[in-house]
């Protein structure tokens, strides 16, 4: 072999030795890199459990004073709906339904008809009185009720933080946990993460232990802090909306028609009357077959305000009274298809009271009680009938106020210690207590 030839294969395969040692060089630096990339991961996934789990502890908080204010607004708001219905400016219903069956239930024909022109004089009064019904100023002095409710909610103080520190804190970590919670922490991370010999890269178990540890006694420092900045804090009840919808009331049913039904129903009653004492109770329910037990004792006719009782049920809703098969006050008399007008309804008054009733001798006094049911019904519908407003703003306006006031309370409730939470719920629950 000649002098070139073993030369040139000295240098080749110091080639490949140089070439070796790159691709051990290359391997063990991805390796490392690897390593590295498999740390940060395994530090970061720590990092983020450590803020699920301080953001866990804060809406829990937040949640238990939700809680507490939800159940005073609550009351607040049933408070606010019974000063709306029974305000003097809000119109008067008749439950007629409920009197009805009350009729039903009693033994005495004198009493029974006592109580039934009872009922038709408050129907009465209510036509009279409409000329003075306010249904804006109603809702308008039941919203300003439920906001002086709800601004109470910013009386409680809260307490002082009794806590004892999860330990000293230097300057530089009260100023850190001064800021937001995952600030804290993320800033508290970068500091241990490029911290020289913290934890071993390969040793993950005591690498996760370690952060771990950290950040939860970071967490504690901070929500200890955070507690005790809030020492005499109350909900921020400034911002509550003020209540500026418009219910645009309108009449449905013209009073004085109303009016002319009412006395048509009046001379109905006369007959009616005449043929109870003469007949007995039994001829006073002539038309109602069912037996024995009064039936539904349902409210019905509170058209204006069927709004209202769904805020009363919390928005769940009231079944459609005008979609039942069988009328709660049953009659002879068919209606058309989607019921009689109040004209339909005077004229078919005007026509039965001119059917002559015999007195003693007259068994066939069914027109006369079918007739006077007919029209008590048709004149508690219009009666209570006899406004319509839209109720949408002023249950857009309660939505509104309970809102605000459980934000302001999530947002204390979060701040405090778990002892200062529970005293200050304890004066929530007792704001009343101090009148």
């Amino acid at each position: 072999m000649t002098e070139a030839k073993r030369e040139h294969l000295v240098s080749g395969e110091a080639l490949l030795e140089v070439l070796a040692g790159r691709d051990e060089a290359a391997r063990k630096a991805e390796r490392e890199r690897r390593r590295q990339d498999a740390r940060q991961h395994r530090l970061e996934k720590i990092l983020r459990d450590a803020k699920d789990e301080a953001q866990e502890s804060r809406d829990e908080r937040a949640g238990l004073a939700e809680r507490a204010v939800v159940g005073y607004l609550d009351v607040a708001c049933a408070d606010a709906v019974d000063a709306f219905i029974y305000d003097e400016g809000a119109p008067r219903f008749v439950n007629y339904v409920e009197r009805y069956e009350a009729l039903r239930a009693m033994q005495d024909r004198t009493e029974m008809l006592l109580a039934l022109a009872d009922t038709l004089n408050l129907a009465d009064r209510i036509l009279k009185e409409a000329p003075d019904v306010d249904i804006q100023g109603a809702a308008e002095r039941s919203a300003g009720l439920l906001r002086r409710s709800a601004a109470r909610l910013g009386e409680p103080a809260v307490a002082k933080n009794t806590d004892a520190p999860p330990r000293f804190l230097s300057e530089e970590e009260e100023r850190r946990v001064a800021a937001s919670a995952d600030a804290a922490l993320d800033e508290a991370f970068n500091a241990l993460a490029a911290r020289e010999g913290f934890a071993p890269a390969d040793d993950f178990s005591a690498l996760g232990r370690e952060m771990r540890s950290a950040l939860n006694k970071e967490a504690a420092c901070f929500a200890f802090s955070e507690a005790s900045r809030a020492e005499g804090a109350r909900c921020d009840m400034s911002g509550l909306p003020v209540f500026c919808a418009s219910l645009k009331p309108t009449m449905r049913y013209s009073v004085d028609k109303v009016r002319w039904l009412f006395d048509e129903v009046l001379q109905a009653y006369e007959t009616f009357e005449a043929v109870v004492r003469m007949h007995g109770l039994f001829a006073a329910f002539a038309c109602d077959n069912r037996a024995g037990k009064p039936g539904s004792t349902q409210t019905r006719g509170m058209r204006a305000f069927k709004l209202l009782r769904e805020l009363e049920l919390q928005g769940e809703g009231v079944e459609d009274e005008e979609e039942e098969a069988e009328p709660a006050i049953p009659t002879t008399i068919r209606e058309k298809k989607h019921g009689d007008t109040v004209e339909d309804a005077i004229a078919r008054m005007r026509q039965y009271n001119d059917l002559p009733y015999l007195g003693m001798p007259d068994e066939d006094f069914l027109p006369q009680v079918a007739a006077f049911w007919y029209g008590y019904r048709k004149l508690m519908e219009f009666v209570n009938g006899l406004w319509d407003a839209d109720l949408s703003g002023y249950r857009v306006y309660m939505e509104e106020v309970c809102d605000y006031s459980m934000s302001q309370a999530r947002a204390l409730g979060a701040r405090l210690s778990p002892g200062q939470l529970y005293q200050w719920i304890g004066d929530v629950l007792h704001i009343d207590d101090e009148d």
